[in-house]
């Protein structure tokens, strides 16, 4: 293991000074809430800040009390009045009602390009402040004092309170951001409201996270410090979990998935997320549907789970995964190869004669190369084209996803809350994360409608037939698989409860040492 010490902090001899030492992703890329938009960074992020609810594990649709210890909601639905706890931040000030009012303002501002904005379009004028169309007093959010938060909404929203949970919504300390301009996430200067302060931030290499002393409820955190590393690679992140150095991993390699999954300290289960292919709808020739239903319809997801990911996720029919509650799979796109082909050739192409060329875009790392050589091969035998493969770093490919640059790509979605809308929204025409130049008025209308139902049984309808444009008539993207946790943890780290969003609560986590001491010894 010497190679891994000479290049991680946090090898095993350097990590005891450490309750607990994890790996949880690459480099995140903030830790502020309004910037984030990758997993590893909100599960970093969420050691550090609160938000008016917490994701309840056992049932997420009824979060839990945070940094609000009560709430009430109008009788249409519309309005909910938030009663803060005395908490304090990290530097001792009192949290207030301000405090969200500013950092929801700072988040709706359009000139500070936060990806996740759109989160806030749910406020009454929340859109049209961002659009510059109204005064931000015409927000639906006030301060009714120093700890009463007034919140309403544009229309009634079913799962409004499961979104005051997510990273996005949580504060930041306003006099913080004001003076620092942009270094205020450096550790020295880090003011946070949740269970762990930021202790040290070396890049490419750890953070470190303390226990907060002035958190509210700092009586039930049980760690002391905990060390996150930064890895990429999940062979890496293997070793240095084999080797001793860390305590927990987020993921490991497929290829050796078989081996590890009948392990006592292997978790994992189904996951609330889907892994699909984005078809670039404003470039040629995937701005034609019957081309993109034929590289749909020549996959053959049962394989691809099979032999890539062996068995531990499901093949996707639709785009909304198994979990939401009482919502049924769409039918989808099944694996069709003469209609794969019959499609091909209506649009011009028969056997792929004359197409031109094109390259699929993913961000290198050991599954998504292993199932991008698979659907080269499919496209290949199925519809005889030959497509490039263009594996950039995980910046470039955010980049060109952004840019519309690209012909055809990977994308993975997490949902950040148990309803259909997670997945849907972000299709819908403006909306950030709809990365593919496609717009659908009725596809538009059908998830607005949804998302202002309350009834249950209406609201699934919608949303179905809203899945059935995306996925089976239009398809500007294609599911492959949902995709499942693949955990690894240290029989000594108590506390990580198996949930459908994998969420990593560190507040939660304990160690017993007695175990812990025992292996040691072992060894």
């Amino acid at each position: 293991m010497a190679l891994f010490c000479g290049l991680w902090i946090g090898c095993a001899d350097q990590t005891r000074d450490f309750d607990l030492t994890l790996v949880v992703g690459g480099e995140p890329e903030s830790l502020d809430p309004a910037q984030i938009q990758s997993l590893s960074a909100s599960r970093i992020a969420d050691s550090l800040f609160e938000g008016l609810t917490n994701l309840n594990i056992a049932d997420p649709t009824h979060p839990l009390p945070g940094l609000a210890e009560s709430w009430t909601s109008s009788d249409d639905g519309r309005t909910y009045t938030f009663h803060l706890r005395a908490a304090r931040w990290s530097n001792n000030a009192p949290v207030t009602a301000h405090d969200f009012v500013y950092s929801w303002k700072r988040l709706l501002t359009r000139s500070n390009g936060f990806q996740y904005a759109d989160f806030l379009f749910y406020l009454k004028n929340g859109r049209r402040y961002y659009d510059g169309e109204v005064p931000f007093d015409q927000v639906g959010v006030r301060a009714a004092g120093d700890r009463t938060l007034v919140v309403t909404l544009e229309r009634p929203t079913a799962h409004f309170l499961q979104l005051t949970a997510f990273t996005t919504f949580r504060p930041v300390y306003p006099p913080s951001v004001e003076q620092r301009n942009g270094g205020w996430t450096r550790p020295e200067h880090f003011v946070t409201s949740g269970p762990f302060v930021l202790e040290e931030w070396r890049f490419k290499h750890r953070i470190v996270l303390r226990k907060n002393p002035r958190y509210w409820d700092a009586a039930n955190v049980r760690l002391e410090s905990v060390a996150l590393l930064a890895v990429k690679s999940e062979n890496t992140a293997l070793n240095l979990y084999e080797s001793g150095a860390v305590d927990f991993i987020s993921s490991v390699p497929g290829p050796i998935l078989d081996t590890l999954k009948v392990r006592d300290d292997f978790q994992g289960g189904v996951a609330f997320g889907t892994y699909f292919i984005r078809f670039n709808t404003q470039r040629k020739p995937f701005d034609d549907p019957r081309i993109r239903q034929a590289f749909a319809l020549a996959i053959d997801r049962q394989t691809l789970v099979r032999h890539v990911t062996r068995g531990h996720t499901q093949a996707a029919r639709g785009f909304v995964p198994p979990g939401s509650p009482g919502y049924d799979a769409i039918e989808g796109l099944r694996f069709d190869p003469d209609d794969a082909r019959r499609l091909l050739a209506e649009a011009g192409y028969p056997d792929g004669k004359g197409f031109p060329k094109v390259a699929y875009l993913f961000n290198k790392n050991e599954n998504n190369t292993e199932i991008a050589q698979v659907l080269k091969a499919a496209w290949k035998d199925v519809l005889n084209i030959d497509v490039g493969m263009d594996d950039p770093d995980w910046k470039v490919y955010v980049g060109r996803l952004t840019g519309l640059q690209y012909d055809l790509s990977r994308g993975n979605w997490y949902g950040d809350y148990l309803a259909p809308s997670t997945f849907l929204d972000m299709f819908t025409t403006g909306n950030h994360f709809n990365q593919t130049g496609w717009s659908d008025a009725d596809y538009d209308r059908l998830v607005d409608t949804a998302n202002q139902t309350l009834a249950a049984a209406p609201r699934r309808a919608l949303y179905r037939e809203a899945e059935q444009i995306l996925v089976e008539q239009q398809t500007p993207i294609a599911p492959l698989f949902h995709t499942a946790t693949t955990n690894m943890i240290k029989p000594w780290v108590k506390g990580m409860t198996p949930n459908l969003r994998n969420v990593i609560r560190v507040k939660d986590f304990w160690v017993d040492t007695e175990a812990k001491n025992r292996s040691e010894t072992a060894q």
